[in-house]
């Protein structure tokens, strides 16, 4: 039997890293009900609080985000009664056959944390679809950037009134000062790291510019080109073979969530090389908040919209040689001190700052 959690919001769901962090945050201010959808037989998560965040495992069958979307209403919107749901938060369009199902019965809200019709097999324009129909259903949605709540309001029909901009940000502890020790663990695992250092944090997978990447790999000034993340196994661009084979080119694997602002203050610069395509331009990266909190230099592409509008903090290049020039310059001349502005600018877009935006809208009575 379910344990009832008064006046709880619900969230569907919370399966991956952006869509844990604004609503784990949130738990600290409200109950919070995170639901952690899985196919039959496979826990990704289990039934024990996530720090705050009270979660639930929820058993599906294969399809269930597509073909079944009408069995998983039902059986969402059971949970969501036995817990004392009082606010239900969705945060893809799958769930458009929930949302139509609760709509009359407790407010729901939509938490869109990128372009999903970009998402290979996700369904195109038939997603973009039901997204609109998630968005007129809902009392209020958040989009991560501009260019999201822009086609929101030109394509949906739905007024700003209903719409907010909610950019995913950076933690505390990347803000912290990490001891000598911690940086000794990483030199003592990975004994080939070489001064200056640059690098990439995050997935390593086809929404980075890998041609650009080997041209990094090759600059005079380089010690190490450190690859951080774990590596889309379907990617095949020849340029990301080449750099597997490069002798100043570090591929890390996958890293333990607490690793990264060790790593991120031991870059000597940061590398945001994303490729120009509709998913990059209407994303807000992660990696962006916790580099400006490490306050190393960083070096982007034009890829991103959001990138963009912090270039007074860092440098985005329009074009591969503007890019390894500047990534020479920085590596010639490294910065052994955080620069003190790009941490200041990332203290105001905390985890915790975002969660009480969101609580300003989905409980406006608690911060009235």
């Amino acid at each position: 039997m379910l344990d009832v959690i008064q006046d709880v919001i619900a969230v569907a769901d919370i399966n991956t890293l952006w869509r844990l962090k604004p609503f784990a945050a949130l738990a600290h201010l409200t109950p919070v009900l995170g639901l952690a959808p899985h196919r039959f037989g496979n826990h990704p998560l289990s039934q024990a609080p996530l720090g705050q965040l009270s979660v639930r495992s929820v058993a599906l069958p294969p399809g269930w985000a597509s073909v079944l979307s009408p069995f998983t209403a039902v059986r969402i919107s059971s949970l969501l009664r036995r817990t004392g749901t009082s606010k239900l938060v969705v945060t893809t369009p799958h769930y458009h056959s929930l949302v139509r199902r609760v709509a009359k019965r407790i407010p729901v809200f939509y938490y869109c944390s990128d372009d999903y019709s970009q998402y290979a097999g996700w369904g195109g324009d038939a997603l973009l679809k039901k997204e609109a129909a998630v968005v007129r259903l809902s009392r209020h949605s958040f989009f991560v950037s501009q260019t999201l709540a822009d086609r929101a309001v030109c394509k949906y029909d739905v007024q700003w009134a209903k719409i907010s901009i909610s950019p995913n940000a950076t933690e505390e502890r990347f803000l912290e000062p990490v001891g000598e020790s911690s940086f000794r663990a990483i030199r003592a695992s990975f004994p080939q790291l070489r001064h200056p250092i640059a690098g990439v944090v995050g997935g390593i997978n086809g929404r980075l510019d890998f041609e650009l990447l080997l041209k990094c790999a090759k600059l005079p000034s380089l010690g190490t080109l450190v690859l951080l993340g774990g590596v889309d196994t379907a990617c095949t661009h020849p340029a990301l073979n080449a750099l597997r084979n490069h002798p100043k080119v570090l591929f890390t694997g996958q890293r333990p969530h607490e690793e990264l602002p060790a790593w991120m203050q031991m870059l000597d610069t940061a590398l945001i090389p994303y490729s120009p395509t509709p998913l990059n331009r209407a994303c807000s990266p992660m990696r962006l908040y916790d580099h400006l909190a490490a306050g190393k230099p960083i070096v982007a592409t034009t890829a991103c919209t959001q990138i963009e509008s912090f270039g007074n903090l860092l440098d985005v290049c329009s074009d591969h040689s503007r890019f390894t020039a500047r990534v020479e310059a920085l590596l010639a001349t490294p910065q052994p001190v955080s620069q003190p502005m790009r941490s200041a600018v990332a203290q105001d877009h905390l985890w915790s700052h975002r969660a009480t935006a969101l609580l300003n809208v989905l409980e406006p009575n608690k911060t009235a």
